[in-house]
């Protein structure tokens, strides 16, 4: 899984690059994906999901546009929450 948060992490840097941030879109579905199929699994990896999401977040709080982004983005925030390991 450590592998797969890199990945991620590298994609959602270089998206930080496009215009419209079509690749993060898809990739905050991915993190979504990741929370709703592997419950149980990635209990302990939750804090750095919230940071990954977190760091868009903050990036995005200085941009205009990015509609799309900012919502995937608040989605996937909001599914780390409902997302309970207990």
């Amino acid at each position: 899984m450590q592998l797969i948060y890199h990945f991620v992490g590298r994609c959602l840097e270089v998206n930080r690059n496009s215009s419209d941030g079509l690749d993060g879109v898809h990739l905050m579905n991915l993190i979504v994906a990741i929370l709703e199929n592997m419950q149980g699994t990635i209990d302990g990896d939750l804090p750095q999901i919230i940071n990954l999401v977190a760091n868009e977040i903050a990036w995005l709080s200085g941009k205009k546009g990015y509609k799309n982004y900012r919502s995937m983005t608040l989605q996937a925030l909001s599914m780390c929450f409902t997302y309970n390991p207990v």
